[in-house]
């Protein structure tokens, strides 16, 4: 159970202080800058220079923050193992994690700064190198169950590790004094101090989580509270990139460095290149800049400037006269030379050259560079692709997390119906009751599919080669290369299609359908086509395999004792309607 809040918080500081999370923190935050508030300053030793911010890490996480965002979420329950009879069970449970997540996104974004649950996954993947989030379920006033799905910025998370589990969690989060006075009014009213000045300063509120309960303490006061009982920590973290927590007697506090963030691979040429381009803003600058010399002597002229000097120059910054008084021994002795803008250029490309393989392979850029081909191009985008994959992971993981989390409070837990609308993993809209005893408990599993019209057409001539040389079945092609939504679905109604060119089953079709009219004259014409063509097949096929048996010259068909087709036709319809061979 929590202690007192003075040890929590005493807890949660020395955690704070720690320099394994400090270090991470100051990554973190460097990365943020970076994203957004960064801009870079030249040196004020090294002179008066232009300041300009390479906008190439913003650029770079938006494209992946937006891809991940918008992405298709296919949430589902891979059933390779299961019977079809589950498939109701399964399909419930489908549209149970997907509509939690659904419900999630619109509370979330009620507010203008709310995000849905996968853009803010996306985000704090590409930006902080990781996320977290959590789910827990309980009854509101009314005795209806809620799902309460949040994910946090994984800088204010705090936690203690243990084997397979966590064993202590602190979120921090920096509240307004307004929005505390009217979250915990009663708090207040009993004798709660909050401190802050003005209704905008920021004011630490701190969650505590172990396996029993959590608490909110303000101010070294507990303010709210509640057992959850789920004998675990209901959180999830989740960091980017294939590099574990690697330890070290050299280089300590190295934790951060399993945390990979996008700008990772160009985290130190960011700043180089923003002095570069600081540079070459100011020589740009420069060089639109004229400047007019010329001589005069001021005791011939009566120290009188020569007229029409102020017309050829002007007092702006663009253009500027600067004279030499020969009376006083002065005299222009030439231009300086300045140095030639081109090993800025050099070095600037270099740099940007430095940057590519972060998204590149380096061989595959060269040959693009120096003139592919469309083949050239599509190994490009690959390779490009291949940068998208520790943050994809990493947010897919978060969402299967989330959709199992739920399912596992909701069917263990006391709960009544719950009404969720949202789109299932077929993006078919849904509205739906769903129980406890509705859903099942099994594993999910989460593809974001980026562009798929642009990669469908490579992906099927993939599957059709894979099924042709016999390497793969069309059920496992259609899941590998992502060809449609439910394989099993497909195959079923290929099946169906094929079957449907069969003229017994078009005419048991059309007896079955004229049996529902009620017209039963049509539903035996058809249903007695159906058994004349049936038999006549069976007949056929039994004379091809006794006819070598026949003695020669026999005769095959009255001493076969085969019916006319027309007498067959007549003893059908003299007999009874079977409903059951209607499907009835």
């Amino acid at each position: 159970m929590l202690g007192t809040a003075a040890e929590e918080i005493k807890r949660s500081d020395e955690l704070w202080g720690n320099t394994n999370f400090t270090q991470l923190r100051e990554q973190q935050e460097k990365a943020f800058g970076y994203y957004g508030p960064y801009e870079f300053s030249m040196d004020k030793k090294q002179g008066k220079w232009d300041d300009v911010t390479t906008n190439a890490p913003k650029i770079k996480a938006n494209r992946l923050i937006g891809l991940l965002a918008n992405s298709w979420m296919q949430l589902f329950i891979d059933i390779d193992d299961e019977t079809r009879k589950k498939r109701k069970a399964i399909s419930a449970t489908e549209k149970f994690a997907n509509g939690c997540i659904s419900a999630a996104d619109r509370i979330v974004t009620s507010v203008p700064s709310g995000k849905s649950i996968q853009s803010a996954l996306a985000s704090f993947a590409a930006i902080k190198g990781g996320n977290c989030s959590s789910v827990l379920f309980y009854e509101d006033k009314d005795g209806k169950p809620v799902s309460d799905l949040r994910v946090y910025d994984p800088t204010y998370i705090q936690w203690i590790e243990g084997e397979g589990e966590l064993l202590w969690v602190c979120q921090r989060a920096y509240q307004s004094r307004a929005f505390i006075e009217r979250i915990y009014r009663k708090q207040i009213e009993d004798g709660l101090k909050i401190g802050g000045s003005d209704t905008l300063t920021p004011i630490l509120v701190r969650t505590f989580w172990d396996d029993k309960q959590w608490k909110v303490v303000i101010n070294k006061e507990y303010v709210d509270d509640d057992k959850h009982n789920l004998d675990y920590i209901p959180f999830y973290i989740r960091s980017c990139g294939a590099v574990p927590n690697i330890q070290s007697e050299q280089y300590q506090d190295a934790m951060k460095w399993s945390w990979q963030n996008v700008f990772g691979n160009d985290w130190d040429i960011i700043d180089l290149e923003s002095k570069l381009l600081s540079i070459e803003s100011t020589k740009a600058l420069q060089a639109g800049r004229n400047i007019i010399t010329g001589e005069w002597d001021s005791l011939k002229s009566g120290n009188k400037k020569p007229e029409g000097i102020e017309k050829i120059g002007s007092s702006d910054k663009l253009n500027e006269v600067v004279l030499f008084d020969a009376a006083l021994g002065q005299k222009f002795g030439g231009m300086v030379q300045p140095p030639s803008n081109e090993v800025v250029d050099q070095f600037l490309s270099r740099i940007t050259g430095m940057k590519e393989p972060s998204l590149l392979d380096p061989a595959i850029f060269r040959l693009v560079a120096g003139g592919g081909n469309a083949s050239l191009a599509a190994e490009l985008r690959a390779t490009t692709a291949e940068v998208v994959n520790p943050f994809r992971q990493c947010v897919e993981a978060s969402l299967v997390w989330l959709a199992e989390e739920s399912v596992k409070q909701f069917k263990n837990g006391d709960f009544g119906k719950m009404k969720l609308t949202g789109r299932d993993y077929q993006r078919k809209t849904f509205i739906t009751d769903i129980s406890p005893k509705d859903i099942e408990e099994h594993y999910f599993e989460c593809h974001l599919v980026p562009d798929r019209l642009r990669d469908e057409i490579q992906e099927l001539g993939a599957a059709v080669t894979e099924v042709d040389k016999g390497l793969n079945s069309r059920r496992g092609a259609m899941i590998k290369h992502n060809i449609v939504n439910d394989p099993d679905e497909t195959l079923d109604q290929i099946e169906e299609e094929q079957a449907s060119q069969d003229p017994v089953f078009q005419y048991r079709k059309l007896a079955k359908y004229f049996h529902d009219q009620g017209e039963e004259d049509m539903a035996q014409y058809y249903l007695a086509q159906s058994a004349i063509l049936i038999k006549a097949t069976v007949d056929l096929a039994v004379r091809q395999q006794l006819m070598p048996m026949l003695p020669p010259g026999g005769n095959g068909g009255g001493a076969a004792g085969i019916l006319s087709p027309q007498a067959q036709t007549g003893k059908i319809a003299a007999e009874p309607l079977n409903p059951a061979a209607l499907g009835g």
